[in-house]
């Protein structure tokens, strides 16, 4: 077993760990367009995931969801650019934000912060729930930060 797999695979919110599906490990040349891309270098535990796997997928909703991200699904999803309220803020915080873990079809998002905004610095770990876009006026209204690491956080 590898080390980020095994972190994932105890976490709680991993209930059926034999139907997990993990995805192949990114290659060096995908993390660098990825991180032309986002115009960021990628912390470096984010990255060993990656390059131990691309995302994992579980059982949700009678089917199999993303729970860990790959770099396929890391940018903040395209539906939160339609709703019928303003996502401007959150659109623009997430410039800063690789996503690295989601639950409930993308209500709660959990990523690393690769470019310092706010009140964030590289590295640190941040969360957001949707029902808190509407209120957000500033990015502590909506992001808040309360896992310490990457593995902290996948353990939660």
């Amino acid at each position: 077993m590898s080390k980020w797999r095994d972190i994932v695979l105890r976490s709680p919110r991993v209930e059926n760990k034999n139907d997990c599906v993990f995805n192949s490990p990114a290659t060096e040349d995908e993390l660098q367009r990825f991180e032309a891309e986002i115009g960021a270098k990628l912390p470096s535990d984010v990255r060993e995931m990656l390059l131990e796997f691309d995302g994992m997928e579980q059982p949700e909703w009678g089917r199999l969801e993303p729970f860990i991200l790959g770099t396929g699904h890391m940018k903040l999803p395209e539906f939160y650019t339609d709703w019928d309220v303003p996502t401007d803020n959150l659109l623009e915080w997430s410039k800063n934000i690789v996503y690295v873990k989601q639950f409930n079809s993308f209500t709660y998002l959990w990523g690393v912060v690769v470019k310092p905004f706010a009140e964030f610095q590289i590295g640190d770990i941040v969360e957001f729930d949707h029902d808190d876009i509407e209120d957000a006026e500033e990015a502590s209204d909506l992001l808040t930060s309360r896992h310490n690491s990457l593995e902290e956080l996948l353990l939660d």
